[in-house]
């Protein structure tokens, strides 16, 4: 007890008192008074005499030469112990027990923050001074020995010098040189263990020894399961649910054993939320869930409070949180997740560990949106960020996350490729797949997941390639029947698997086996969680089972009522989500539940409704291509829908189901000129400023996913602009409205007749290609707006005929192949066209003018050459024009034409390669437009004497565009060029060859700078190929309907190669109807075709001299000549 200490105290400082110094007791009675001193100064908090005391005698001591050699030991070791007690750390433990816990913790760092740095050197030096001095060291205990050496390989560790010394190291040597009874070797071996830089698994087996022998309250206890479940997380082989279960128990004993001051604490929590982040997407439990947002919010919480301004990491576990929590609760994508993700990725610095994870996240939500709501800007951006994280992590995989990273920007890619059907994208993405599949862990948590969307895309190029679907069907339910799937509630995958069965029962024709299998669908669809977006999947599964068994006599009228309940059920479920890709799908499957009950209309009505759905996913699209790849598809639908309508007698049906799956891609272009202003008329400004925002930036600065290279080298995307749902948004809205709605509905022919009244043409007409057992049809649509079904039973696209011969050589340069198709093709037209068409328009005045919609590889036919069955041309009893849609024939009729004069520009190849262009300009402007600017190269061509040809410009892109309706200007009153174009792999690429490519994209991309009401010019395109596509035909997206689209009153484009001798007399006799007889563009073209047809053809008034000497060179009545341009608009 202290008192008994300080009487014993006391009562020996009296007895040393009067003692003589010599005296043998009274150096006995002087060891026990600086014993007692030590004790009170060190176990009692005693005061600095004390210690000064203790120290003076105990050097007496060492001074006395008559002192004994056991008394000289005592006093050198007990002097080290005072000094230790006195110049180190261990002076803040003074009288209290040395348990390594968190009291002890607090104490030596409040020390530490106290004390002089200049007196701890000084400290530290005199204890290793008292230590040197120790009198006979060998004889000293061994365990008494070891521990002085332990502290002298410690003291560098416990000072504030400069040099720092490796503590992994010096604590190694202090464990090497301790003696296994050695108090405090716990603590010495456990601090070695978690400061060892061992890399995995030796790290993991050193960790977990070292927990061994520590007790629970032990201070290094949490901070070692800490690290411990940090270097399994780092395992590669770790990475499976029983790992992540691990991991997840590891930080919560750790958080739990740190108090909230301990200097871990915050990011053992930050870990641990991360931790209980994965279990909940892992075992989608709410209890692990609701464990997550507690984590989570607490972290934010402390960051918060801190005054921490950036907090990077807990806005990004919260994200993930909202984002698990808006899964489970049937939000799509909750937007406040999306702030948090995109905030923590504009504070988390370069190179931080979470940066990669935080981008990845974000790629994978924008895939996901994707998915659901099909804007392919998601997904190319979603593939971008993922190059750009797998980039970031590449060089350090250790636990497999470049693999990771890498599958899931495969699995994005094959599960794009499946929904557009695209087997080619299918089976390169299912190959990158595989090979990212070959890296990742056996153990990860992804791995289902992954393999299923592999086994998925094998199984869809078996049923395509004709390969063994059977098998297919057997290896996707092995993978189901197999574990679980992270993320995807086991509701649907025993679905899916169930589906499997009901789909091998049909193979086998073994009803009893899809009987029970639609029977267990119908258990987990009833089990799933109501209205969610997973039951409506699980329910459209189950739709398809039973329409399936419809189809195999299976109880067909049940079958088909039941696919119809749960698709209804689905719609109303999808109708409280943005979900068009699945609304699309179930709609469609809708439609054929309908009509396999025999409810006719219904099934029309819901059709109609996909295909609206499917054309609003097109003008979600923000660009062209994008666009033209969603489109793909919708015509396959409108023609199925337009023979529906036709076999029900709904001529007006089958119109505007064929016109809702043509031309989308430039309706869209179109289409988004008009947004801001329907915007502001409905009360939404705020969307009329943003999407007004974001079209100028689209314009002026290409979004980062679109370039090209190596990833990680094209600068920090914006996260925000890849996250932003304006589209989605501004969709919504409009869909909600009157105005906004015409968006998406085609044009009645009610509609059709006020614009062909317009522009003075007797009839529109589609024309339907048979299929099958159903015959060609020609609907007709007149000025009254009374649509007609004219039967073709001609008109059908068979394997190797006329039409798909000509198209495979239509762009080739072998002029004889091309002649003897276009001969092939003109007469198989004639009578599957034309003759039926005559006899429709026999009360019609001749010519009669006509607009042609042709579908699918008709728009490659030379309709104006077709041989009627008396051999004449077409064009004698037809004037004729094509249009990509009635929505872009209306646009264009309602559209005001610049008088032709006004503002004429004429624009040469500018790369002089074309030796008749610079002729045919310059003819042009001498004979029609004296006053037109030119741009191009004119350096070929010899003025007359005393003439001259100045140019304008060079013939720069820049240039053509400025001279389109734009949102500054008019532009060119008529602007003809004769430059090449050249069709590109990519339809939007096709491009005006000038000084440098002018493609479709730019041309699109400029209209949108226009009002929709700007009048419009007369383009000429006197170029090979300009009215040409050779894919995506039902899009029409060539040259000449991108110039519509871009505000072109009226477009004349070629269908393949021309001569440019010959098309520079073309041209001439073009321009004189036009100029001079003020002929409208399409009479002016058919004119200017049947002078070139007249073999005994009049001269033309101001053709020049060199031009008519060319035409006895060129043989201007061969089909390949005169038939080449084609007129669009009015």
């Amino acid at each position: 007890m202290p008192e008994d200490l300080d009487r014993r105290i006391a009562e020996l400082e009296e007895v040393l008192t009067g003692s003589a110094a010599d005296d043998p007791e009274t150096r006995s009675v002087r060891m026990k008074l600086a014993a007692g001193l030590s004790s009170r100064y060190i176990e009692h908090q005693g005061v600095e005499t004390d210690c000064s005391r203790a120290d003076e005698i105990l050097s007496s001591v060492l001074a006395d030469a008559d002192a004994t050699a056991e008394q000289r030991q005592q006093a050198s070791v007990a002097r080290v112990a005072l000094r230790i007690g006195r110049g180190t750390v261990a002076h803040a433990l003074r009288g209290r027990s040395w348990k390594p816990d968190m009291d002890l913790l607090r104490e030596t760092e409040k020390w530490r923050r106290d004390a002089d740095p200049d007196a701890v050197e000084t400290g530290i030096a005199d204890v290793l001074t008292a230590i040197a001095d120790v009198h006979d060291l060998e004889s000293l205990p061994p365990d008494l020995r070891a521990s002085l050496e332990v502290f002298r390989t410690l003291a560098p560790l416990l000072g504030s010098g400069a040099d720092e010394p490796d503590a992994a190291e010096v604590l190694a040597q202090a464990v090497g040189q301790a003696t296994p009874a050695m108090p405090g070797l716990d603590l010495l071996r456990a601090t070695e263990a978690w400061l060892r830089p061992t890399p995995a698994p030796g790290r993991i087996a050193e960790l977990e020894e070292a927990l061994t022998g520590l007790s629970e309250d032990h201070l290094l206890t949490p901070i070692l399961r800490r690290d411990l479940a940090q270097a399994l997380v780092k395992r590669s082989d770790q990475h499976g649910p029983e790992g992540l279960a691990r991991v997840t128990q590891l930080m919560e004993q750790a958080a739990a054993g740190m108090p909230e001051d301990h200097p871990f604490y915050g990011e053992t929590v930050r870990t641990l939320a991360g931790a209980l982040v994965a279990s909940a997407a892992a075992d989608a439990t709410e209890d692990s869930l609701a464990r997550a947002e507690q984590v989570a919010a607490q972290v934010l919480a402390q960051a918060r409070d801190s005054g921490s301004t950036v907090a990077g990491p807990e806005l990004f576990l919260r994200s993930m949180v909202g984002l698990l929590r808006g899964h489970a609760d049937g939000e799509d994508h909750p937007e406040q997740a999306f702030e948090d993700l995109v905030e923590a990725l504009e504070v988390l610095p370069a190179g931080h560990d979470l940066r990669p994870a935080a981008v990845g996240q974000l790629a994978a939500l924008l895939s996901d949106r994707h998915l659901r709501e099909g804007l392919v800007e998601d997904a190319e951006a979603a593939r971008h960020l993922l190059d750009r994280a797998t980039s970031a992590v590449a060089a350090d995989d250790d636990d497999g996350s470049a693999a990771f990273l890498s599958c899931l920007a495969a699995v994005s890619r094959v599960i794009q490729a499946l929904g557009a059907k695209d087997d080619g994208s299918v089976r390169a993405a299912a190959a990158t797949l595989g090979d990212s599949l070959d890296r990742l862990p056996a153990q990860h948590v992804m791995r289902p997941n992954a393999e299923l969307v592999l086994t998925l895309a094998k199984l869809r190029l078996a049923t395509s390639d004709g390969g063994d679907i059977r098998a297919g069907l057997g290896g996707l339910r092995g993978l189901l029947t197999g574990g679980r799937f992270p993320g995807i509630p086991e509701g649907v995958i025993a679905t899916m698997s169930d589906t499997v069965e009901v789909l091998d029962g049909l193979m086998t024709a073994d009803a009893a086996a899809m009987v029970n299998g639609i029977n267990r669908m119908e258990q987990q669809v009833a089990a799933a969680a109501a209205a969610s977006v997973q039951q409506a999947g699980q329910q459209a599964l189950l739709a398809k089972a039973y329409l399936a068994a419809h189809d195999a006599g299976v109880d067909p009228e049940v079958a088909a009522d039941r696919a119809v309940d749960h698709l209804e059920g689905a719609r109303q479920t999808l109708e409280r989500h943005r979900a068009g890709v699945a609304m699309a799908d179930v709609l469609r499957e809708l439609a054929h539940a309908y009509r396999k009950r025999g409810d006719l209309e219904p099934a029309r009505r819901t059709a109609f409704e996909a295909l609206a759905v499917h054309a609003g996913t097109v003008l979600l699209q923000t660009g062209v291509g994008h666009a033209v790849v969603t489109a793909r598809g919708a015509t396959a639908e409108a023609a199925a829908l337009a023979a529906w309508c036709l076999d029900d007698g709904e001529i007006a049906g089958a119109v505007q189901a064929v016109e809702l799956g043509r031309g989308l891609a430039l309706h869209a272009a179109t289409s988004a000129l008009a947004v801001s202003g329907l915007l502001r008329r409905i009360g939404r400004s705020d969307l009329a400023a943003a999407w007004e925002a974001d079209s100028a930036a689209r314009r002026d600065e290409p979004a980062p996913w679109a370039a090209t290279g190596d990833p990680a080298g094209a600068g920090e995307p914006d996260h925000a602009r890849a996250a932003t749902d304006l589209r989605h948004k501004v969709l919504a809205v409009l869909r909600g409205t009157t105005e906004g709605g015409r968006l998406f509905t085609p044009p009645a022919p009610a509609e059709i007749a006020d614009a062909l009244t317009a522009v003075g043409a007797d009839a529109l007409v589609y024309l339907l290609p048979g299929a099958g057992d159903r015959d060609g049809c020609l609907l007709v649509v007149d000025q009254d707006g009374v649509p007609t079904a004219v039967p073709a039973p001609a008109l059908r696209i068979q394997p190797g005929g006329p039409p798909e011969r000509f198209s495979r050589v239509v762009g080739a340069k072998d002029k004889d192949a091309r002649a003897a198709a276009i001969a092939d093709v003109c007469t198989w037209a004639g009578e599957a066209v034309f003759e039926p068409l005559r006899a429709a328009l026999c009360t019609q005045r001749r010519p009669a003018r006509v607009v042609l919609v042709p579908s699918g590889v008709l728009g490659v036919v030379p309709w104006p050459a077709a041989r009627l069955l008396d051999g004449r041309p077409a064009i004698e009893e037809f004037v004729l024009s094509s249009a990509a849609s009635a929505r872009q024939f209306l646009d264009t009729a309602s559209r005001a034409a610049l008088p032709l004069h006004l503002e004429p520009v004429l624009v040469t190849e500018p790369l002089g390669d074309l030796t008749f262009a610079a002729d045919e300009v310059i003819s042009l402007r001498d004979a029609f437009y004296p006053d037109a600017k030119i741009f191009g190269d004119l350096s070929a061509f010899t003025p007359p004497e005393g003439g001259d040809a100045p140019a304008t410009g060079i013939g720069t892109p820049e240039e053509v565009l400025a001279n389109l309706p734009g949102d500054r200007s008019l532009g060119a009153s008529m602007l003809h060029l004769a430059c090449h174009a050249r069709n590109a792999g990519a339809v939007e690429a096709s491009y005006l060859e000038l000084t440098r490519q002018l493609t479709i994209k730019a041309v699109l991309e400029h209209a949108a700078g226009r009002a929709a009401d700007t009048p419009g010019p007369l383009v000429v395109l006197s170029t090979c190929l300009s009215d040409l596509t050779e894919q995506d035909y039902d899009e029409a997206l060539t040259l000449a309907t991108a110039f519509v689209a871009a505000g072109a009153v009226t477009v004349v484009g070629s269908r393949w190669p021309v001569d440019d001798q010959a098309t520079a007399a073309a041209m001439f006799a073009f321009h004189h109807f036009l100029a001079r007889e003020a002929q409208d563009p399409a009479h002016a073209l058919r004119s200017a075709q049947l002078w070139m047809l007249d073999a005994g053809r009049a001269e033309l008034p101001e053709m020049p001299e060199a031009m008519l000497g060319d035409l006895e060179e060129c043989d201007l009545t061969e089909v390949t000549v005169w038939a080449a341009f084609a007129c669009h608009g009015r």
